[in-house]
């Protein structure tokens, strides 16, 4: 029995031995990526940070769409295109988008497309998440999340802060590693 349990511990340790020597593929600390993120992008509006583990690019709604729409604009593609030519080096991260708004209620004629700012939010979040799936260099897992109003940056009693508030956010997140909020 003795010896029994002695080559089981030397089967369990081999295995052992093996998993550790296989190469694993480390992410690019956030730092560098955000780095990397903000020289490849020109518009100065976006702005990039590091946070723990994770990347955060925040594009305000002017650089991407018209005012209570949800389609691309040409600005807004060519922004993107700039941020998958880095995203597209970097593997071992899922890539989150969050769509943002103000406030302020949907107006009368705007409401038969998208009823409420969650709505809205939602449909922009989308829009980038397809676009960038159409790029076709994207390889990072893709989720696309619309929050309405309910995480401003800034305060929507203002208008600048209002301003602030409405965006989508491209958060890169290692795998195995908890979404942020």
């Amino acid at each position: 029995m003795k010896h029994k349990l002695g080559l089981i511990f030397l089967v369990l340790f081999g295995v052992v031995a093996c998993a550790e020597k296989a190469p694993v593929a480390k992410p690019e600390p956030p730092k560098a990526i955000a780095q990397e993120l903000q020289s490849a992008v020109a518009n100065e509006q976006v702005t990039v940070e590091a946070k723990l583990a994770q990347t955060q690019i925040n594009l305000p709604e002017t650089i991407l769409f018209e005012s209570g729409q949800a389609r691309l604009t040409a600005e807004g593609k060519k922004t993107l295109k700039e941020i998958v030519t880095v995203l597209a080096k970097h593997e071992g991260y899922s890539l989150q988008v969050d769509g943002h708004t103000d406030s302020k209620p949907i107006g009368a004629k705007l409401a038969r497309t998208y009823p409420d700012n969650l709505s809205l939010s939602k449909a922009r979040a989308e829009q980038v998440a397809q676009y960038l799936k159409k790029e076709g260099k994207i390889r990072q897992r893709l989720v696309a999340l619309g929050h309405g109003a309910e995480v401003p940056l800034g305060s929507n009693e203002t208008a600048a802060g209002r301003k602030q508030n409405r965006r989508v956010s491209l958060t890169l997140i290692p795998l195995g590693e908890p979404p942020r909020p």
